[in-house]
């Protein structure tokens, strides 16, 4: 019996039903194919920080779905923004995508990280956010382009 030969991966209607793992692996396949050096990078941060890599994976995959038409950014080793976006009704723009640890956000907002039927009241973590937004300022400044942070 042959073995299957992976195909790359485009979104379709079965993506909005997809795992963040089957996600994951599709944009590893892509990233292996297409952007060696990125392929590297993330295979370490898919084992240092599975969080980061998971949604460094759904946001490419978001904005593939809505048509952004976005490509890699970020120069492995320097940094930068992660995609460029450049969608066909509307200007260019770079993202940066990031993610706040569990144990901040739940100790900010006071809300368990897992759900279940007590009733609960939380804070704000808008002090987490600023202090995210404030650190990715100077990876996202010092281009012509809009620029988006995904927290």
């Amino acid at each position: 019996m042959a073995e299957e030969i992976p195909k790359l991966w485009t979104p379709d209607v079965r993506v909005l039903g997809a795992s963040i793992a089957e996600v994951v692996k599709a944009y590893a396949l892509l990233l292996e194919v297409r952007y060696p050096q990125h392929d590297r990078a993330f295979d370490l941060r898919t084992k240092s920080d599975p969080l980061a890599a998971n949604a460094e994976a759904v946001v490419f995959s978001w904005l593939r779905w809505h048509g952004m038409s976005p490509t890699l950014s970020d120069d492995p080793g320097i940094g930068g923004p992660d995609y460029l976006c450049s969608p066909k009704l509307c200007k260019p723009f770079m993202i940066e995508v990031t993610t706040l640890k569990s144990e901040a956000v739940t100790g900010r907002s006071g809300w368990p990280d897992q759900l279940d039927d007590r009733v609960r009241s939380f804070a704000m973590i808008t002090p987490n956010l600023w202090s995210k937004a404030k650190a990715k300022a100077p990876q996202l400044g010092g281009h012509e382009t809009a620029r988006v942070l995904a927290i």
